[in-house]
């Protein structure tokens, strides 16, 4: 889960599930000035562009100072519903949210599969352990986009050499009074 700051916006939360990003619905119908975010869901969103993710959750703290976590299923929005959620928005700042997403968010990720702002740029600098983590995060994407590809691209060349195959087998099978191969094997 990628979180993204905003000083006008507050945070952003945004998953990928399987190449897609989602965002977290009910913050985005909040800052969208939707009164009940739930049911802005129900009306504006399409059931098709909607999953649902474990995140943690901060409920407190232990004697020790560290977080005590809670694990919750959380509904989070594809793309196309963050559109309609802005389209039917009444919010005089909609159009700078929207500027925001699709003009610096969505554009970061997919060119560097991170999104880096002027904030994080200032921590990095600050923090050069934190420099090394993200660039083991970018290499580690990088690698996994294109072990994908790699994958995605042996799949085309079986589909591609195996079409002869697929063409005859139907050829076959759509003849008048053809028998199953089961049925052939059994004479």
């Amino acid at each position: 889960m990628e979180i993204f700051k905003s000083k006008e916006f507050g945070d952003l939360r945004l998953v990928v599930v399987n190449g897609k990003e989602y965002f977290d619905a009910i913050p985005i119908a909040k800052t969208l000035g939707y009164s009940n975010p739930h049911d802005a869901l129900m009306r504006h969103c399409q059931k098709e562009g909607v999953v649902f993710h474990e995140v943690g959750v901060e409920t407190g703290k232990y004697k020790s100072g560290d977080a005590i976590m809670q694990f919750v299923s959380k509904k989070f929005i594809d793309e196309g519903n963050l559109y309609r959620l802005i389209l039917k928005s009444k919010l005089k700042k909609v159009r700078k949210f929207e500027m925001w997403v699709f003009e610096e968010v969505l554009p970061t990720i997919r060119k560097h599969g991170e999104y880096i702002n002027e904030d994080i740029i200032d921590e990095v600098l600050d923090d050069p352990i934190l420099l090394r983590k993200l660039t083991e995060r970018l290499s580690d994407e990088k690698s996994k986009r294109y072990e994908a590809e790699r994958k995605v691209n042996l799949l085309k060349g079986n589909i591609i050499s195996n079409k002869p195959y697929v063409d005859f087998s139907k050829t076959v099978s759509s003849v008048e009074g053809a028998i199953s191969i089961g049925s052939f094997a059994k004479l």
